[in-house]
Parts: structure tokens; C-alpha cells; sequence
């Protein structure tokens, strides 16, 4: 067979088999039963690594050709790179947007987007002395989840900061009650292309189209999209912060890191970084002290109000200014930690991202991985990102332990500094490898990482979040008009999303103490309320043993009065059934 036969078909095949995994990403695979045969294709990882073996094997049977379309690439990258990514962010946007989970579920998401009206109202304090109820009953009880009360009795106040809800509240008054769910997928969308920017400011180019691609299917970023949570827009302001500090704007910079410190108050020690990536040339150069105390002024100008901000709306909600609305930092923070969260949080981090996300340490520890005509040379970046990622890390590494991947999302704001660095550290091997050669192997690489992180983000269930969060509207509106409105649902894990879509009173079971309940139901049926219970089929057990010893209803021995079938089996219980079905 002819060199040019050969490298006709492996460039077939290659195209086919890039066609097939993307066919298979798009649908979901396919099953094939014909006896005595069963043909299963569902993974698009596989049909891409296949591609790519056949495309490495065209370059080695037609490098000319080979070279002359890498060439092009590069070209188009370094022309078009901007329209580029503009497309991949107007994607990224699309698919959040069709794929958000809509609901507000659980404690994040119901604690966010009820306090965006909670600013609409203008009242951030909830007054429920009306609730003041005697024991077993305190204010903790009649605290949903993403609440908690706040230093005047029987007063709640919201648990998270005020960033994402002020954003939500100005998009709900424009857009209506679906755009608080817009925000995240949006300010997604402007991350990407901060990546872009980001990448094509320390190295260049096909740099920042590359980093932008692998960080918009990241299985972290992919999963946080889909939620209204703060995790993504903090990524893209400590994105923009470093962007304009990279440029030299220290005001600008400034003002990111305070829009940042107002989404996540907690990572405020990350301007640090900022700052020494804006200021540290004056720092370092004793002849321009004047210049030093101007940059440096103007970075704090811009920090400083969002600082002041946080810390008067603390000790309006909380009582003083470094308090919040979070469990104390004694109890969060543990030295014990440190090792379970390092061996779990890099364990997801090369499973998710792959380990050429390691490649990033190379241009902080050697000039070597930087391009020599671009400010990734420069000493005083590199440390400043250095320092950005180091106190990111200690941020969380000593924090609570959590047992599921997606916890990788405290450290999203890395993500793009990350992938820019481990993309260029690739590009700059030109003198090692040769231009064609490093171009290939760049090519390879972030091919494969892509479909590594997409078929990830598909097996890991980042596209069904909204299928299984809808059940808390589902459930809230459908116990909003078949319930008296004298309800009051014991009910933990949808204690706010029953408040949020019934409009019903609930009290959290979970703050009741143990071998309460049947005093708790009496004083609830003596102020005229009916008590019910809602439960997800793993809180039963939790239910049982903590009431079941000194009350007959805590056995949840009878019918429920009605079930959801969703993802998570959901029941509603009435205690004044429990006669009908129980013998006393």
C-alpha cells in the first residue's frame, strides 16, 4: 500500500472515529441485540482515542500534509482565536441555561435564591416572633436550611453571602423569575472567555483557545453550571481580577478582587496574589516609591469598599464584622484534616481533569515552561499566581472533609490559571520538540484531555442534575394546593423548598430534640397548626432512630398519606393517620 493510499485512510479513519464519539456525547450511546450478537457503544472517550492513535499514525506516514494543516490551525488560532472562544462561550451558555436545575433545592440553592428576594424586599432579617412557639421548640427549629437565627430572638437571618443574590435579585427585577437561574450560566460564559484572555496575555493565542476549551468541559465547571451557586461566578471574577492585574490596571483589579470577596467573603486572602501580580515591579524598585503608594492606593480603593461592605452587613445580620453566616472556623477547621481532603482532593482532581493538569507546577518552578517575548517570563507573575494557588489550597485543605467529587468546585477558581499554565508549560517546548512536533503533541494532548473531561462530565451525571432537582418544585407546589393552609411540615432536607414553592410553614426535625416529637406534634395542634411529615426515603431511617424510642409516631409505622416517584422516593406522612392503620 502507497504512503498516500495509507494516510488517506488513517485520515478517514480518524474522522470517523471523532465523528463516532461525538455522535455517542450528543446521544447517549447505543445498545444492539441481535442473537447471537450485542454490539454496546456508550463511552465517546474510547471512538476519540482511536481517532487520535489513527491521526498520530497519518503524521508519521504524511508529515507534510500534517504540517501544513497544524500551521493553519495555529494561524486561525492566533487570527480568530478571539471568535473562537466567543462561540465556545455563547455554547457554554447555551448548555447551562437548558440544563440548569431551575429548582430551589436543598440548603445552596434555596439559600441563594431566596435571598435574592429577601434584597428585593428589602428586609434581610425574617421576623418569626409570631412562631415563638414553647419547648420542645426554639429558633432553630423553624430555621430552613440556608438560615439560621440571627442575634435577636426569633429573628432569622441567611447563611450565605450577599454576591450571588444581589446579582440574582438585579436579574429577577429585569428579567422575571426564571433569571436568577440566567446568572450562573452567564457569568460561566464570561469565564471562558476570561480563561481566553488569561492564557493569551502570559503565553499567547492558541494558548488561551486551548486553556478556555479544556476549562469549559471541565467536569467541575460543567457540574457547577448547572446550579445556582456562587462557585462560577467567583471563578470568573478572581479570573478578571488576575486579568487586570496581568495588564497592569491595579484599580481594576481592585474591583474584581472586591466583587470576588462579595461572592466567597472566605477567599478575601486571595488578593494578596492579585496584588502581588499588580504591584510587585513597584514594590521591588526603590526609585519609584511615589508610583508605589499611587498603584497601591488604587488597588485598595477598589478593594476596600466591598471589605467595608462584608463587614457591615455582617454585623447588621450576625452581630460583628468577622463573624458570618457559616459554623464557627474552630469547628470547620481542623488540622486532622489536612491529609483526607489532600489524598481526596487531588485523587478528583486527576481523575476528573487527568494528570496533565500537573503539568501546571513546570512554568511556576522554571522559566524554561514560559515563552520567552510574553510576560510569563516575569518573575513577580509567576509568584504572584504561585501565591494565589497556595493560600487557595490552604483555604480548604483544612477544612471539613466532604465525601463527593464534585467538592473540587472550592477550588474552580483555579481551574483557569491552571489549565493556562499546564497549556503553555505544552507550548513552550518548541526548542525541545520543534515547531510541527510540539504543535502535534500540544494537539494530541488537549484533544484527548477534552474528550477525557467530556465523557467524565457525562458519566458522572453532570447533564440529569436537573431531572433530580426538579422534584423539590414538583413536590413544593404540589403540597402548596393539596394541603391546608395550617401545614407545618417537619421536614429537613426540603425544609426551604417547601417554604420557597408551597408557601407552607416547616420546622426542621433534625433540631428537635430526641424524644420530642409527640410534644412537639401537641403544641403544634394546640396553636391550631397540622403537622405532617416529609421525608426522602434515607432520612426515614435517620427519623426513626432519632424519635422512634419515646414516640409511637417517630416509627413511621403506617401508609404515607401520599408518595412522589422521582429519583429520590419522597413521602408525606400524617400523624392523625396512624390510628387507621395501628392498633394502640
Amino acid at each position: 500500500m502507497s504512503k498516500d493510499l495509507a494516510g488517506r485512510f488513517l485520515l478517514i479513519a480518524a474522522l470517523v472515529a471523532v465523528s463516532w464519539a461525538a455522535l455517542i456525547f450528543a446521544t447517549g450511546g447505543f445498545v444492539w441485540e441481535s442473537s447471537p450478537f450485542r454490539f454496546t457503544s456508550r463511552d465517546p472517550f474510547r471512538p476519540l482515542v482511536v481517532g487520535l492513535m489513527c491521526a498520530l499514525a497519518y503524521w508519521y506516514v504524511a508529515l507534510q500534509a500534517v504540517a501544513t494543516f497544524v500551521d493553519r490551525v495555529d494561524r486561525a488560532a492566533s487570527r480568530r482565536g478571539a471568535l473562537i472562544v466567543l462561540v465556545l462561550a455563547v455554547v457554554v451558555a447555551a448548555v447551562g441555561l437548558k440544563w440548569a436545575t431551575y429548582a430551589a433545592s436543598g440548603a445552596d440553592a434555596y439559600g441563594y435564591v431566596s435571598q435574592a428576594d429577601l434584597w428585593l424586599s428589602g428586609h434581610l432579617r425574617i421576623d418569626q416572633r409570631s412562631l415563638a412557639l414553647p419547648p420542645p421548640f426554639d429558633d432553630w427549629a423553624f430555621s430552613p436550611l440556608g438560615y439560621h437565627p440571627g442575634p435577636t430572638r426569633h429573628v432569622l437571618v441567611p447563611t450565605y453571602p450577599p454576591g450571588l443574590p444581589l446579582l440574582m435579585a438585579a436579574a429577577k427585577s429585569v428579567a422575571g423569575s426564571n433569571a436568577p437561574y440566567y446568572v450562573v450560566p452567564l457569568t460561566g460564559a464570561l469565564a471562558v472567555l476570561l480563561t481566553y484572555l488569561l492564557g493569551r496575555l502570559l503565553f499567547d493565542d492558541l494558548v488561551g483557545v486551548a486553556a478556555a476549551a479544556l476549562f469549559s468541559v471541565s467536569p467541575t465547571f460543567q457540574f457547577q453550571l448547572m446550579w445556582p451557586m456562587s462557585d462560577v461566578p467567583a471563578t470568573a471574577a478572581w479570573t478578571l481580577a488576575l486579568v487586570f492585574a496581568v495588564l497592569r490596571r491595579p484599580f481594576a483589579a481592585g474591583l474584581a478582587s472586591g466583587a470576588a470577596t462579595v461572592l466567597r467573603p472566605n477567599l478575601v486572602v486571595l488578593t494578596a496574589g492579585v496584588g502581588i501580580v499588580a504591584l510587585w515591579p513597584e514594590i521591588r524598585n526603590r526609585n519609584v516609591r511615589r508610583d508605589l503608594i499611587r498603584t497601591s492606593g488604587a488597588f485598595a480603593a477598589g478593594v476596600l469598599p466591598a471589605v467595608i461592605g462584608i463587614a457591615v452587613l455582617h454585623t447588621y445580620l450576625y452581630g460583628g464584622p468577622t463573624s458570618s453566616g457559616y459554623t464557627p472556623m474552630d469547628t470547620l477547621f481542623r488540622w486532622r484534616h489536612l491529609v483526607p481532603n489532600v489524598t481526596r482532593y487531588i485523587s478528583w482532581l486527576l481523575e476528573t481533569q487527568t494528570p496533565f493538569i500537573a503539568v501546571a507546577l513546570l512554568p511556576l518552578a522554571s522559566r524554561r515552561f514560559t515563552l520567552p517575548h510574553t510576560p510569563g517570563e516575569r518573575t513577580y507573575v509567576r509568584f504572584g499566581i504561585s501565591i494565589f494557588l497556595a493560600l487557595l489550597a490552604a483555604s480548604y485543605f483544612f477544612y471539613q472533609p466532604y465525601e463527593d467529587w464534585w467538592f473540587l468546585r472550592f477550588f474552580l477558581p483555579a481551574f483557569p490559571v491552571l489549565l493556562v499554565l499546564a497549556v503553555g508549560a505544552l507550548r513552550s517546548t518548541t526548542p525541545l520538540l520543534g515547531g510541527i512536533n510540539q504543535q502535534v503533541v500540544l494537539g494530541a494532548v488537549v484533544v484527548a484531555v477534552f474528550g477525557w473531561e467530556l465523557s467524565t462530565a457525562q458519566w458522572r451525571g453532570v447533564y440529569t442534575v436537573q431531572n433530580t432537582e426538579q422534584r423539590y418544585v414538583t413536590v413544593g407546589r404540589d403540597l402548596g394546593t393539596t394541603t391546608p393552609t395550617n401545614a407545618v411540615f417537619l421536614a429537613m432536607q426540603h425544609s426551604g423548598s417547601l417554604r420557597y414553592y408551597s408557601g407552607r410553614l416547616t420546622v426542621r426535625y433534625d433540631s428537635l430534640p430526641p424524644g420530642s416529637l409527640d410534644a412537639a406534634i401537641a403544641v403544634l395542634r394546640a396553636h391550631g397548626l397540622h403537622p405532617y411529615f416529609l421525608l426522602e426515603r434515607w432520612e426515614e431511617a435517620a427519623f426513626r432512630e432519632r424519635f422512634r424510642e419515646k414516640s409511637a409516631a417517630g416509627r413511621i409505622d403506617w401508609p404515607p398519606t401520599k408518595k412522589w416517584v422521582t429519583p429520590a422516593r419522597i413521602a408525606l406522612y400524617d400523624p392523625a393517620d396512624r390510628p387507621k392503620f395501628v392498633r394502640q
